[in-house]
């Protein structure tokens, strides 16, 4: 069984997307926080100050991060990341606005454009204590994500 704590996720703070970049049949995660500060309150709820700073972090870091990554797969963890790939493409594959339940995309994969191709995102929670019942769905979640991408290859 996984946890949150054996993946390093504990920190309600660690808000993020993880990239999945592929190369010689060799696979490297990468580990990108959306939000590089931790956040005083949970920004689950999305208000608008928090949708102003992910639209912050989105432009000023995350679309080069992932231009020089250049990932094969996204999974965006929690409703924060989930919004952050809603910003980046929106019109792309994945719309996913501030009034979104993070439960209507969770375990789906969605079909993106980014720069250097086609790419699949598979959206699910954020692996956190206050989450902790969730946490088995989650790693299944995960699990299943990096076995469709892996076969798919």
């Amino acid at each position: 069984m996984c946890s949150a704590r054996q993946y390093g996720w504990h920190q309600e703070g660690g808000h993020c997307l993880i990239g999945i970049a592929c190369k010689n049949a060799s696979i490297n995660f990468f580990l990108i926080q959306t939000i590089k500060w931790p956040l005083r309150q949970s920004a689950r709820t999305l208000r608008t100050a928090e949708c102003c700073l992910i639209k912050h972090s989105v432009a000023s870091h995350i679309t080069q991060e992932l231009k020089i990554i250049r990932p094969s797969a996204i999974i965006p963890l929690g409703k924060v990341a989930c919004y952050a790939c809603g910003c980046l493409f929106r019109t792309h594959g994945f719309a996913f606005d501030r009034r979104a339940r993070l439960e209507d995309v969770r375990g789906k994969s969605f079909s993106v454009e980014i720069g250097h191709g086609c790419i699949p995102v598979y959206p699910t929670g954020l692996p956190v204590p206050r989450r902790a019942k969730h946490i088995p769905q989650i790693c299944k979640e995960i699990k299943n994500a990096l076995e469709n991408h892996w076969y798919s290859k």
